[in-house]
């Protein structure tokens, strides 16, 4: 009978045991709950992009094609994301050439995110040296994903 009344106690150290880590690793500092935040966000869209088919995305129509009735650069990325997430690269190719790269970006940046957070917690690595570090990693992997799209919209003005 006495692990009957021991059991609730050490169920409660733990949850509390874990809650501390999970805070300690995500919640911390600002840098981490900003980082967790944009996470979640992917997160939330990659789940929304492996759940719908890629024929009933359709997120936003385009007011560039609407006002010029030609295609954008980023014309079927929203549906080019779906058939990734279902595995179908060569269909999202077919809706947007550059798909791969930028979905890349995004998926990127969720793991980076998560992998910015255990090194916050882990190494004694200064939040101000961390945060020039992701911006610049960061920035310098936009510039590769995002390419032919700002070539283009440079090429428009």
């Amino acid at each position: 009978m006495m692990h009957l009344k021991v059991l609730p106690k050490t169920w409660k150290i733990l949850k509390k045991s874990v809650r501390n880590k999970l805070f300690r690793l995500f919640l911390q500092t600002p840098y981490q709950l900003v980082n967790t935040s944009f996470a979640l966000v992917l997160a939330g869209l990659f789940v929304y992009f492996a759940w719908a088919p890629s024929d009933e995305v359709n997120l936003l129509s385009c007011s560039y094609k609407k006002q010029f009735g030609t295609y954008c650069y980023t014309c079927g990325l929203t549906r080019a994301f779906s058939d990734i997430m279902h595995l179908d690269f060569k269909s999202a190719l077919g809706l947007n050439a550059d798909a791969i790269r930028v979905f890349m970006f995004f998926l990127i940046q969720f793991f980076g995110r998560l992998f910015l957070n255990i090194i916050a917690v882990r190494t004694n690595i200064s939040t101000s040296k961390l945060v020039i570090g992701d911006v610049a990693i960061s920035l310098l992997l936009l510039l590769f994903c995002f390419w032919n799209i700002f070539k283009w919209n440079l090429s428009l003005l």
